[in-house]
Order: C-alpha cells, then structure tokens, then sequence
C-alpha cells in the first residue's frame, strides 16, 4: 500500500526543497524530513526559516558547495597529504567560513538569532594565506620555499642548456640533419640526424622514422645533462612533498575547527533552502500547538501555481467540526484537491516547514492516514474496492486519537447500498477512536448522518449551474450536489431521458437555471487564541559540568573554544581558543557541542590532536617510541591567560 507521505506528495515538497541546496549534508537532510511531535524542534525550525526568509528579502547568502572538503576531510584523520587542489579548496572553504560571518554580521538587526551562528564559524586565516601563498592551481609556487624556488631556477637552466647545446649541433653540422629544428621522443629531447651520419656523433637512438632513414638521436653531451635534470626533479618532488606535508598537517590541526565550520554552513544552507522554498510558495510560519483545531485561511496547495490557485478557508477539531467534515460536490469540482491540501499542509507544519496560507493554525499529529485514489493493481490482486476495504482495515488498526484521517469517495467501487453502510460505519467506527476525520463522497445519507450527527460538518465545493463549471471553492456548513442532470442537459442529452432519470431519482426535472434555497454557508469561525504560555518557575540552576573536549561559547571573547581542563573546585575551567589557553569562570561560559558532534569515535578519540601544542606532541610521540639513555625530551608548559 503505498504511503501516506507519497499520496499526500510530501516527498515532492522534500525534492523541491532538497533542489535548493548546495550542500550534499543539506540535500541529504532535506530528503530525510518527517513530521516530528517534538514542539520545541518544530518552533525552532520554523523560527529559524522565518529569520533566513527575512535574510534572503535584504540579500542572498554566501553559499556554496563543499564537495571539495566533502571529500578530503576525512583523509586529515589518516594521515594523507592533501594535494594542491585539496589545499585549494580548504583555503576555499574557509574563505567561504568568513564570507558567511560578515554577512550574518549584516544581517544582526534584521535576524538576531540567526545571525549568531557567526560565533561558530572560524575563518582561519593564517591558514588561507599562507595556502595562497604556496599554492597556484594543480601546483606549488615557486614562492613556496626558498628551496623549491632555487631548485626550479636550477632545473630551468639545465633545460635551457640542453636545447642550447643541441641547437648548436644542428648550426654546426647542417648537412647531419633532416631537419634544423630539436625535436622529443619519450619527453626527452632529440636532433632528426640522417642514417648516414650515425656513426660521426656519440649518443642514443631513441627513435627512427617509418621509411628508416631519420634517426632521432640524444647525443651523450645531453644525456649527461638529462641525468642532471632527472636529479632535480626528484628533488623538486622531495620539496614539494614536504611542503605539502607541512601544509596538511597546519590544516589537520584544525580539524575540530574544520568540521564545526563544516556542520554550521551545512545547517545554514538547510535553512536558507527552506526560506527560499517558503518565498517561492509565498508561505508563511504555521502556528503548530497541542489541541485539535485544525484552522486554515486562504490555503493553497503548494504544488498548484501560486496565481491559478483557488484559495481554501477550512476548519476541523472545533464546533461545529469537532469531529470530521464531509465534502461533497461534483467531480472535478476540487474536493480531492482540498482533502490533499488540508493532508499536506498538516505534514509541513509538523515538520517545522512554513506553509502557503494567509494564517494557519495545526495540531501536533501522531500521523495522517490515507485513502486516495482507486489503488488498482493487477500484480497484488486488487481492485478498486478490496484496495479501499485494504486500506480502511490499515487506518482502522493504526487510529489514534492524534490522528488525522482522509478518505476520498469513502464507499465507492461498490454497490451503492452497501457501499453507502460501509461509509457510514467507518465514520462511526473512526469517530469512536477519537480521530479526526475529512471525507468525501456523493451518496446523500453520508450527506444526511453528516447533518445529524454530533461533531460533524457538511460542506460542499461551489459549481456554477448556468454555465457547468466548477468554482473550486469550498462552502462549509452547506452540501453539495452531484449535479449530474444538469450536466446532462447541458450536454444536449435528450429531455424524455432525463426526464425519466428525474422520476427514477424520486425528484422533479431541475429548472435550466435552478433557483433553489438553501442555507447560506458559514462564515469560517474564528481560530482559538493561543494557549497562554506557563510561567517558568524560576530556579537556581545547577552549574554545567563541561567536559574536557567538548566545544563552548565564551562570551566575554566571543568565540567558541574547546574545553581543556574540566573546572576546578573554584568553578573555573580551561579553555582552548584558537592557539591560546584561557582560565574562565563556568558561568561566563555556555555550551555549544558536545564531544559526540565533534569527534569520530570520539571515546577514543586523541584529544591532545586538539588540546596540545604541535611541538609537545611530537615530544611525547618521541617518548613514547622508544627510550634512549642520555636524551631528555622536554615537555614545553603553555602560558594560560586569565579572563
């Protein structure tokens, strides 16, 4: 049976919302998505999207995509050295890192909380400089090292004599030639010497013509040189191996730093595409409570252009629709379109999402269950009634009285008369489990239990009878008619036809332009105020105990840190800030992430990779690999500020 998630198109919004990331962790994220029934996470989310789409009105975000440290952060944990094109894209990324803090700096007045994420991102920029300086596309710069620059000069020069040496053989000896130009075979250079002159220079053959009488000759004047060039070249890549070693490990170093920056850009991009999705939609922030009220004014379906769309007021959970609403109306007339729309809006709301109506009001669902569409299948055995009656006994075994249930011409595929029992027993039967219930239907004594029955409600989408068209808006406290006669008429069928329809139905023949009174609809009531917020008791609370390793804010510094010592009896802890160390009060500090968020494997992870100087460990490293007697390793003592 196929989800409720995939008939109400919740999984088409998440595809929508995932197609405006930059972020392969967004996109994942935004995939991943379901209704939650944790209220804090659903306020959080939607506050969070409504300060990034008030952003996004001033100007666009920064973002971009992290493909590159996607793919080499992990190799920082194993010890591999970064290529150029890696050391690239860390600088990248971490210029990136500052671009977004500026922004979010911008944006401090117009989204405060937001924009404080600024505290967690580090820019890093002695390592951008200093990867700017060494680094120059898919290669090193010859400003890298002294060495390296000395060794390219050298090989530079060694090359140029080569050729210089050749090009004087060919000036000096024209006739030995077939050409007057140096040529390469194999990447080493060579003179296009004659057959018959082979024996008047000493060298190498490394190639010869098709027809045999072109020799490409190295004479051993050059070869010696080539075994020189050959030299230096290993020793350009001895240089720049080391160069990159020292490089990757200044951007190891920083790992922790790295990954936060990491996971911050990532939770950005995440909510910044959930404000572009709500502009997009023209959505605003839905009001998700505990209750039952389910209150929507001027709704549209998300996935219906915003202009075309027939707006939609509807109610359910209070008086007079205190239990279900059933609509009734003509096909086409919308009325599966409004059972989808109420359906997936409660699934965007509950998972934080902002949703496209003028105002919105939801309650925190255990689930939404499903009946649409006939659900036919020839592989499973199914027609279109065994496929509803499959479903029915599923929504009847899972309901709940937190659910909201769904049900699209509830009875049909049947006989009328048993059909019509069936509907009206599900009613009944989802009613008693406390559920809350939309349903649609054409039989008139769904239409009449409907209007007897307590916690119930009526309603009808509005059709035109002068012109046969239908108006997609939804009429509550009013049942609608199937029109069928009508449509008939107008499409020419013959009068004793439908006339004899008429006395079959037990009615008249409808008038061409019917005056009939009916009860006016009711006006769409008001939505229930919010519940007042309790009052905290306020309580002294107990002093946070941070763990060494785990990540802080320091407010006094404005920074984040990594705890180095947990606190002493005093209340004072050991922070480490960038490459500083400062001893702090606990209550100047707060918490940011845990050791769990930062570090993989983290009960066994080596912190001394984030808390020690590079010098004390290559000390301890050096003492721990083996004792020689008569050498003393000394262990340098780190000054530590007091704040």
């Amino acid at each position: 049976m196929m989800d409720s998630l995939e008939m109400l198109e919740y999984t088409t919004i998440l595809q929508n919302l995932s197609d405006l990331t930059h972020t392969a962790a967004a996109r994942e994220r935004c995939l991943a998505l379901r209704p939650v029934k944790d209220l804090a996470l659903i306020h959080q989310r939607s506050h969070f999207i409504d300060e990034a789409a008030r952003m996004l009105d001033v100007s666009a975000p920064p973002l971009t995509s992290l493909a590159g440290v996607e793919e080499a952060l992990p190799l920082l944990l194993v010890g591999g050295v970064l290529t150029p094109r890696q050391l690239q894209s860390f600088a990248s990324f971490l210029t990136a890192c500052r671009r977004m803090q500026l922004y979010l700096q911008r944006m401090n007045e117009v989204s405060p909380d937001l924009s404080l994420w600024r505290h967690s991102l580090d820019g890093l920029t002695d390592i951008v400089e200093e990867v700017e300086r060494c680094v120059r596309g898919d290669q090193l710069d010859d400003r890298a090292s002294s060495a390296l620059s000395s060794l390219r000069r050298r090989i530079e020069a060694t090359q140029e004599q080569m050729r210089a040496k050749l090009e004087s053989l060919l000036r000096a000896h024209p006739d030995w030639f077939m050409d007057s130009y140096v040529t390469q075979r194999g990447g080493r250079l060579v003179l296009p010497l004659k057959k018959e002159h082979r024996k008047n220079l000493q060298g190498s053959v490394l190639d010869a013509s098709a027809s045999g009488s072109t020799l490409f000759f190295e004479p051993s004047s050059v070869s010696q040189m080539r075994d020189e060039l050959q030299l230096l070249h290993i020793q350009e890549q001895n240089e720049v191996q080391r160069i990159l070693a020292e490089l990757t490990q200044c951007v190891a170093e920083q790992h922790p730093v790295l990954k936060q920056n990491k996971q911050c850009l990532e939770e950005l991009d995440f909510y910044f595409a959930c404000a572009s999705l709500a502009r997009q939609q023209k959505a605003s922030p839905a009001r998700v409570e505990d209750g039952r009220v389910i209150h929507l004014q001027r709704a549209r379906h998300p996935l219906l252009p915003v202009k075309t769309c027939v707006p939609l007021d509807f109610f359910l959970g209070q008086a007079p629709a205190k239990v279900g609403v059933v609509i009734t109306g003509p096909n086409t007339g919308g009325k599966t379109v409004a059972l989808k729309t109420v359906g997936l809006l409660c699934l965007m709301a509950q998972t934080g999402l902002h949703v496209p109506c003028d105002h919105g009001v939801f309650p925190v669902l255990d689930q939404v269950l499903c009946d649409l569409g006939d659900g036919q299948s020839i592989a499973q055995n199914l027609s279109t009634f065994s496929a509803h009656v499959t479903r029915w006994v599923e929504i009847l075994r899972r309901c709940t009285p937190d659910t909201l249930v769904l049900c699209d011409e509830l009875g049909s595929g049947t006989d009328p008369q048993e059909g019509m029992g069936l509907a009206t027993a599900m009613l009944e039967g989802l009613a008693a489990r406390g559920a809350l219930i939309l349903a649609t239907t054409h039989y008139p004594e769904i239409k009449t239990f409907a209007s007897t029955t307590y916690g119930f409600l009526n309603a009808s989408m509005a059709f035109d009878p002068v012109t046969l068209s239908p108006l997609y808006q939804l009429e509550l406290s009013k049942a609608g008619r199937s029109c069928a006669l009508l449509i008939a008429r107008r499409l020419g069928l013959a009068e004793d036809v439908l006339r004899r329809a008429a006395q079959v139905c037990g009615g008249d023949m409808p008038a061409p332009a019917p005056q009939e009174a009916q009860a006016a609809p009711i006006a769409l009531p008001q939505a229930p105020p919010p519940a007042p917020k309790a009052e905290p008791k306020k309580e002294k609370p107990a002093p946070r105990a941070y763990e060494v390793g785990e990540s802080v804010y320091v407010h006094q510094l404005r920074r984040t840190g990594i705890v180095a010592q947990a606190a002493n009896a005093k209340g004072e802890v050991v922070v480490k800030v960038a490459d500083r160390k400062y001893t702090i009060n606990q209550k100047r500090l707060s918490p940011h992430l845990s050791k769990e968020a930062l570090y993989p494997d983290h009960e066994h992870y080596d912190l001394d990779i984030v808390l020690d100087s590079v010098a004390n460990r290559k000390a301890k490293h050096k003492m721990e690999k083996r004792h020689v007697e008569g050498v003393v390793v000394t262990v340098t003592e780190e000054n530590i500020e007091k704040l």
